[in-house]
């Protein structure tokens, strides 16, 4: 009778032994997803906080170039003979915005990226392409603005500003094409408003997505 005891004992000891390790484990890995979780939130609003700025500063981008290109519309159409005066140009001939992506190649590197449901990796995994398609717009032609002014000056650019005028409108295009993919990410992402992000401009609103 005394061995049957003592084999219960330590049965019993074994199995609560194995039930202390289970439930360890069980703990460790919902402190790992509670924390999993709570990387996924900052990401998340990390990424929306990124679309603001980076919405932001189209926006201001979009406005500069619709003013210069009013002006030089202006020009060709009342004085097509004139030539631009610089200061037209305050910010350059072309006011791109340097668009970053910080916090998704953060999102990306951790891993987190795939914690997040499929439409959402997609619908900010398109934004994210047409903002490296604005950056590599605004490289080229900055580029090649830079190789006009080597050859002619200043007076060679402004002397051809119908053609700058087709370069800026090309941007206009690609800061409206933006514009909409921002307020539709923010729509898609946040489900609420798009209120922190500027104003869609009426131009752009009659673009198709």
């Amino acid at each position: 009778m005394a061995q049957k005891v003592d084999g219960w004992q330590i049965f019993l000891q074994s199995f609560f032994v194995v039930l202390g390790v289970v439930l360890a484990l069980l703990a460790n890995e919902w402190v790992e997803a509670r924390e999993r979780a709570k990387q996924v939130a900052t990401a998340r609003n990390s990424i929306l906080t990124e679309i603001e700025d980076t919405a932001a500063a189209t926006f201001d981008s979009y406005e500069y170039h619709a003013q210069v290109i009013e002006a030089l519309a202006a020009l060709a159409r009342d004085s097509p003979e004139a030539v631009p005066a610089p200061t037209l140009f305050p910010r350059g001939y072309v006011g791109s915005a340097d668009l970053v992506q910080t916090a998704w190649d953060a999102a990306n590197a951790t891993d987190v990226v795939h914690e997040l449901p499929f439409h959402e990796v997609l619908l900010l995994s398109r934004l994210y392409d047409h903002q490296q398609d604005y950056n590599f717009q605004g490289r080229e032609a900055g580029a090649l603005i830079y190789a006009k002014l080597f050859d002619q000056g200043h007076a060679g650019v402004l002397a051809n500003y119908k053609n700058l005028l087709t370069v800026l409108r090309a941007f206009l295009y690609s800061e409206c094409r933006l514009l909409g993919s921002y307020h539709q990410a923010y729509r898609d992402l946040d489900a609420t408003s798009t209120d922190s992000l500027p104003e869609l401009p009426e131009p752009c609103s009659r673009m198709p997505g």
